[in-house]
């Protein structure tokens, strides 16, 4: 059996062209070819016994030592590892067509010679590609043609061959012309359906980018179009035809549950099946595949083979999960952030499809609410509609826009909104959504509002300080003075105090004034901001 095992292997390696496409007609030619060269030579020595046996008692020792050639030349052929596979198919034909010529010399056509002739058409369309079957019916013709002139000019010092007549020959021949011509002219119509109907499949495969497996259950063995090769990086030669190569490359995390899923289905009575798990690249990264399955079932309702394909989900799932962490941003951000649709046209104005919650809560509408409605439900009578036209004008440009705006919640409510919007363009640079971040900014446009009003006050104070405080200050000022530098008894001193009474009593009542204005103004909150 290791023998056995080991010539299969060195047949299979010199016969089979290892870079053919699996799925080709090219391959499957190398495949017959080698599966021909693996079972012709030890065929060929069960044939050789009886073969020789019957030559000796014929009285044609030739005939003998010929078979044993051709066996040894078989076999060569077979396992001479420097012959290239086109050299080696050449010289196998070759060897048949010189069998073939001795066996019709030695036996007529009562031996396996025109069998051979015609069995070699046959190996022609298998082996090599259809307009080659046609060199071999012209070869047939030339044999046949070449032992009829012999016949008839008697050429042949054979026994046999001076049984037959021209006529009889011929009659004999021209089957055999015929079949070969009618064998060259159909099966390649066989076979051409064949690609065509595999060329449809390839077409319809790579057009959804899927690898597809064809799964023998009982002989447990799998094939797999161009998809294993393009998709997931692997050559000819490494990918494995059995399921322990297969569940190999599944990452270790889903393997269980693939081998769980594919089995209770098989077991079961159901058709489809839909599997998603991570198979694992030539580069030893992983991909993510969408496996979904057709399962057909014999007439006792037992699967006997799977058709799948697998489809490469490695971007989807990506995309899918920055989305969904791009969500969990927006929705948990504490600005508020809307997505709208363009809607760019002159009458018309862009509609909301998306909403965040802080936006909800910022405006007071809910998420349903929001959805499809136009974005200038939010302005009235105080907004400043220039602003808003500037806005519109901004955003047909495709820029960026920046800038307050003076909106209403649902209640009625005004608030300051301070808007960023930004284009959303797709890979053409077509504007196909409007992103807007927005926040609440009453508070601080208040908070400067009453800054501005504080400032204006206290310009006020020192005015009032400057001007109307000053003026009776000064008076008591110099009327103490007076009172300091002149003699006491060329002072009048009665008088002098009397403007000095009028001059405070002035000077309270302007520090009292100023003390209410302030008391109103801390009353009305100006000062709290």
């Amino acid at each position: 059996m290791r023998f056995w095992n080991q010539y299969k292997r060195l047949i299979t390696s010199n016969c089979l062209v290892v870079d053919a496409n699996i799925n080709g007609l090219a391959y499957w030619r190398s495949k017959l070819f080698c599966n021909i060269m693996f079972y012709f030579a030890p065929l060929s020595v069960v044939s050789v016994v009886p073969g020789i046996f019957m030559s000796f008692k014929m009285d044609i020792p030739g005939l003998g030592f010929i078979d044993i050639a051709a066996l040894f030349l078989a076999f060569f052929i077979s396992v001479n590892s420097k012959l290239k596979v086109h050299v080696r198919k050449i010289f196998f034909i070759a060897l048949l067509y010189v069998m073939a010529a001795i066996l019709i010399y030695y036996l007529g056509s009562f031996g396996p010679g025109l069998l051979y002739l015609l069995v070699i058409t046959v190996f022609c369309l298998l082996i090599f590609s259809n307009h080659k079957a046609y060199v071999s019916v012209v070869i047939n013709t030339i044999i046949c043609v070449a032992f009829g002139l012999a016949i008839y000019f008697n050429l042949v010092p054979n026994s046999i061959f001076q049984q037959y007549t021209v006529g009889a020959w011929v009659a004999v021949s021209i089957n055999l012309i015929v079949v070969s011509t009618i064998i060259a002219v159909l099966l390649p119509l066989i076979f051409n359906g064949m690609q065509l109907s595999n060329d449809r499949f390839e077409m319809v495969a790579r057009a959804t980018c899927d690898t597809v497996c064809d799964w023998d259950i009982e002989k447990d063995t799998r094939v797999y179009n161009d998809g294993i090769y393009q998709v997931f990086g692997y050559k000819n030669a490494e990918v494995g035809t059995d399921e322990n190569w297969w569940f190999d490359k599944i990452h270790p995390d889903d393997v269980q549950q693939v081998k769980k899923t594919i089995c209770e289905s098989i077991a079961g009575e159901t058709m489809q099946m839909k599997i998603e798990f991570r198979l694992r690249c030539y580069d030893g990264n992983y991909k993510y595949i969408l496996y979904r399955s057709f399962i057909q079932r014999d007439s006792n309702k037992k699967a006997i083979r799977i058709i799948s394909s697998m489809q490469d989900m490695t971007v989807h799932k990506e995309r899918e999960a920055w989305l969904k962490l791009m969500e969990l941003i927006i929705t948990n951000a504490t600005d508020a952030v809307l997505i709208v649709i363009p809607n760019l046209d002159v009458d018309r104005t862009p509609e909301i499809i998306y909403a965040n919650e802080a936006f909800s809560k910022m405006t007071g509408y809910s998420k349903n609410e929001l959805f499809g409605m136009d974005v200038r439900t939010f302005y009235g009578a105080e907004s400043d509609m220039e602003e808003a036209a500037k806005l519109m004008e901004t955003l047909r440009k495709g820029d960026i826009y920046k800038g307050e705006h003076l909106n209403y919640k649902k209640d009625g409510t005004l608030f300051w909104n301070d808007k960023t919007i930004s284009p959303i363009k797709d890979d053409e640079g077509k504007i196909i959504y409007f992103i807007s971040i927005e926040r609440d900014v009453t508070a601080r446009r208040n908070y400067i509002h009453a800054i501005e009003n504080q400032n204006k006050k206290l310009k006020k104070i020192s005015w009032t300080q400057s001007h109307i405080v000053r003026a009776p200050l000064t008076r008591i000022m110099g009327l103490v003075n007076l009172l300091i530098t002149t003699p006491e008894d060329a002072i009048r001193t009665s008088e002098i105090l009397g403007y000095m009474d009028i001059s405070a009593i002035e000077l309270d009542t302007v520090i009292r004034d100023i003390i209410k204005d302030a008391e109103d103004d801390v009353n009305s909150g100006i000062f709290d901001a």
